[in-house]
């Protein structure tokens, strides 16, 4: 059994990050995650993909320089993609925002012209306030309208309403 935990520590002024497994003994054992390539501060992954991944990934950072973004997320996306439908890895991935204010936040990702929540295709009535980035492009799009929200066409470019042409 594997599995990640992070977050942010105040007294380190840092994200930290642990992969966690059920060694010998029978108990568990934690392994802090560090880097392995210059570009990347720190990077855990868990599961038979690991190793693999780890490798694609270090090749991929090897051929560019600069600030990294969203590279690690473009190549799981692709391996995700091209897996075996019986395989052991598959579907959208999932993604969680940390904040180093103790903030955690959901990204829908654009999978297959579909928008997808935790890797569930969401209903073409559901709605949500979180935003949506498609894995292959780094684009990010607004969410979708979430409750009883004045529509966008009754917004002018200040973000003011017009609430005088109502015909509700």
């Amino acid at each position: 059994m594997q599995f990640l935990f992070g977050g942010y520590s105040w007294l380190t002024k840092e994200f930290r990050l642990w992969t966690i497994h059920y060694g010998e003994g029978e108990r568990f054992q934690a392994r802090e995650a560090l880097t392995f390539h210059e570009r990347l501060q720190k990077v855990a992954f868990i599961g038979d993909w690991a190793r693999k991944f780890r490798g694609k990934l270090n090749r991929k950072l090897s051929e560019g320089e600069g600030h990294v973004y969203l590279e690690p997320l473009r190549l799981l996306a692709e391996e995700l993609q091209d897996a075996d439908p019986n395989g052991t890895i598959g579907g959208p991935p999932q993604l969680i925002r940390v904040t180093q204010h103790m903030n955690t936040r959901p990204l829908c990702v654009r999978w297959k012209d579909e928008d997808t929540l935790f890797g569930r295709p969401l209903f073409e009535y559901e709605n949500t306030d979180y935003w949506i980035v498609d894995p292959f492009t780094g684009e990010h799009f607004k969410p979708r309208k979430y409750g009883n929200r004045i529509s966008d066409e009754r917004n002018d470019r200040n973000g003011t309403v017009d609430v005088t042409n109502t015909e509700e």
